[in-house]
């Protein structure tokens, strides 16, 4: 994502935190100045405050779940920064990505990490509780 806010946001400057497509509301509602019901429960959260001052839009351990029935499988993906895990197919393997050194996802790290195991494991647990 690309966001230019001249004298709001330093020009050539990189934010290396996660955001999701789900925060695009909240923070257009935010920057519009409107009021969101708090009867309307969003997943997403304002970003661009955090952008302007460099900070996480989440935790690191406030992990972002993705779903996507494809062919009568569904492909999924758990984004818990710096880390990425991604099946394809129902019997797929989860391959684990370092999305900040690896942003296009070319080296599965699972089995070349001596706790690449526990990584897969630790996020999928975060998934089912």
């Amino acid at each position: 994502m690309f966001v230019s806010w001249p004298n709001k946001i330093a020009s050539s400057s990189t934010y290396n935190f996660q955001v999701s497509s789900l925060d695009i509301y909240p923070t257009l509602a935010n920057l519009e100045g409107a009021t969101i019901p708090v009867t309307k429960q969003l997943d997403g959260k304002g970003f661009m405050d955090k952008i302007i001052a460099g900070q996480k839009v989440r935790e690191d351990d406030d992990a972002l779940y993705v779903i996507r029935p494809q062919n009568g499988f569904h492909n999924g993906g758990i984004i818990s920064y710096p880390y990425k895990l991604d099946k394809t197919g129902g019997n797929g393997k989860w391959r684990l990505y370092n999305i900040q050194n690896d942003p296009g996802e070319s080296t599965d790290l699972r089995n070349n990490l001596t706790d690449g195991e526990q990584i897969v494991q630790n996020l999928l647990d975060k998934a089912i509780v």
